[in-house]
């Protein structure tokens, strides 16, 4: 009888448990957070802090909203979403211009923008393309500035050295497939199924060549949010920038983490699995917000006000230490 007592004890404490864990978490500050594509480092990162629970174990209850960039970026606008992940110029333009009163609160993530050829492409690197066909998003994207600072860096100009062609994504890589374009800026997620299939690959990233040039990390994205949305919620920024800097040091920190992914990231073998690896290294998530990320943002828009791609513009406007 004794273990049947201790068996009612034992059942009782856990739905106790259970009870205060429940009642718990729907106490907890509810975020929703423009999350982009659900394959580009951001997203994966996204899915990490969904299953493991490091919203929750930071005191906050985050829910993710999948989509493509140019939607993400107009669920935000409209305030139907409290956060996104922004490209910098974008959040700056957006202070600039008086749409929304941003504020970049991290981590950063880094360009991981490839620019890609055929398989079969005479190209094997950057350098070989210049006077080669060009197709990139309209000058109107966040993503096309990148390649002209990139470019500007190397000497290079995107509309004079190089014959371009701009369209959007699923148009660009049907004009590289068919010859049209000899190469494209993308972001990794829009040809992961093209570089699987190997039908491209990939000659260069964004990231690589501002790191040769500079010596620096090229901050792409970061978590974006407004003034209004900060003074509406005192530190709740925090909380949601901890959760992913924690998601972000258990990826790094767990190598086995891939290989228990493979299923959500649609990844049928190791050869699969190791390319992702190599390609998803490039453009890790940062797994901190410190001086440094600031520093890289400044020199960003410095590089922009100076090729015109920005007014004068005071990084501290837009960014929270």
């Amino acid at each position: 009888m004794l273990w049947r007592r201790s068996l009612l004890i034992l059942f009782a404490v856990s739905a106790v448990a259970i009870g205060v864990y429940f009642f718990w978490a729907a106490r907890l500050p509810k975020v929703r957070v423009g999350a982009g594509e659900p394959f580009a480092p951001n997203g994966f990162l996204v899915h990490i802090v969904e299953k493991y629970g490091f919203d929750k174990k930071n005191g906050v209850d985050l829910e993710f909203v999948f989509t493509d960039p140019i939607e993400n970026q107009k669920l935000f606008r409209e305030r139907k979403v409290d956060l996104a992940w922004t490209p910098l110029l974008t959040a700056a333009r957006y202070v600039v211009d008086g749409v929304l009163d941003a504020r970049i609160i991290g981590p950063l993530e880094n360009a991981f923008i490839v620019y890609v050829v055929r398989a079969d492409s005479p190209f094997e690197s950057f350098e070989d393309l210049r006077r080669a066909k060009f197709g990139s998003l309209p000058k109107t994207a966040a993503s096309f500035d990148l390649t002209v600072l990139q470019m500007r860096k190397m000497g290079l100009d995107p509309e004079t050295d190089f014959k371009v062609t701009f369209s959007n994504y699923p148009e660009l890589k049907q004009f590289l497939l068919e010859g049209t374009v000899d190469f494209i800026a993308v972001h990794l997620g829009q040809v992961w199924e093209l570089l699987k299939e190997k039908k491209v690959r990939h000659v260069a990233s964004l990231e690589e060549l501002w790191e040769q040039a500079t010596g620096r990390k090229f901050p792409f994205i970061a978590l974006t949010t407004t003034q209004e949305w900060l003074d509406a919620n005192p530190g709740l920024d925090k909380k949601v920038r901890a959760a992913l800097t924690d998601a972000a040091k258990y990826v790094e920190q767990n190598p086995g983490i891939w290989e228990a992914e493979k299923g959500y990231l649609k990844i049928e073998n190791s050869a699969e699995l190791e390319e992702f690896k190599k390609q998803y290294a490039q453009y890790v998530i940062a797994t901190s917000w410190d001086p440094s990320d600031l520093d890289n943002i400044r020199y960003l828009y410095q590089e922009a006000t100076r090729n015109g791609l920005l007014p004068e513009f005071n990084a501290d406007r837009v960014v929270v230490p």
